[in-house]
């Protein structure tokens, strides 16, 4: 005893548990006997839509390309116009 007074209580309280042969056979036939098997799922009566599996397995793609795109367009778009108006000022004086 002068041991577990040494371990913290949780321990104590978790080694009392596995001590007693009893109680834990006790614990586990009335844990196995309420288990129930999950249900199967219902049968697919009908095949998915083809364009929603496409989406849903290529969509993120897709988005990613055209965010992409859009993003390369505006910063060329805006480099484009601060070159010009560089230029512009540069001509006018």
């Amino acid at each position: 005893m002068a041991v577990l007074r040494l371990i913290p209580r949780v321990r104590v309280q978790s080694l009392r548990y596995f001590v007693s042969p009893q109680s834990s056979a006790s614990q586990n036939t009335r844990r196995s006997s309420s288990y129930q098997p999950p249900s199967a799922p219902p049968p697919a009566s009908e095949p998915g839509n083809p364009h929603r599996s496409f989406y849903r397995l290529f969509g993120r793609p897709i988005a990613k390309v055209f965010l992409g795109a859009l993003l390369t367009y505006q910063l060329t778009y805006w480099t484009w116009m601060k070159l010009e108006t560089m230029e512009v000022t540069a001509q006018k004086s």
